[in-house]
């Protein structure tokens, strides 16, 4: 565990050199030891992240210093290419990703940080190729893998 005077010091240092920095609004937030801070503090507030010319690449939320609620990810182009949810920092609800042409391809579920529930996977065509289930971080239930024309060729129960 770190003491505070050395925390702060390490946050001057990571601003001064422009590591691990995030905008919040034209603020400096900094990403120390999986948590989010701000003049020395946890922060909690929306952040964002560019490319070069300015296009959204990534928006998230805050919560004392732990992600919490929906985070998003951007191709170059703007379209969105994945949402993730967090609670308290943990991955929870479903996560879901898109292609450049904003087909879907992949939707997941966590609970708590584990896999939970139905995780399917499409082609670039949006052509259901895998169906998958967890329970509480482990494999379960039926899982599926189907052919480029959508049939079903193999199964196997967990």
């Amino acid at each position: 565990m770190i003491n505070k005077t050395i925390l702060r010091l390490l946050l001057l240092l990571v601003s001064i050199l422009g590591l691990g920095t995030v905008t919040g609004y034209g603020q400096q937030v900094m990403f120390v030891e999986g948590k989010y801070y701000k003049n020395g503090m946890l922060y909690t507030g929306e952040t964002k992240e560019f490319y070069p010319d300015s296009t959204l690449k990534l928006f998230r939320t805050i919560r004392n210093g732990k992600e919490n609620g929906t985070t998003n990810y951007y191709f170059s182009n703007g379209q969105i290419m994945e949402q993730r949810e967090y609670r308290d920092g943990e991955k929870n609800g479903v996560w879901l990703n898109w292609n450049e042409k904003g087909i879907k391809i992949a939707q997941a579920g966590y609970k708590n940080d584990k896999k939970e529930g139905e995780w399917l996977i499409w082609d670039d065509s949006g052509i259901l190729r895998y169906k998958m289930y967890y329970t509480d971080g482990k494999k379960s239930g039926t899982w599926q893998v189907f052919d480029e024309s959508g049939k079903l060729i193999s199964e196997r129960v967990y």
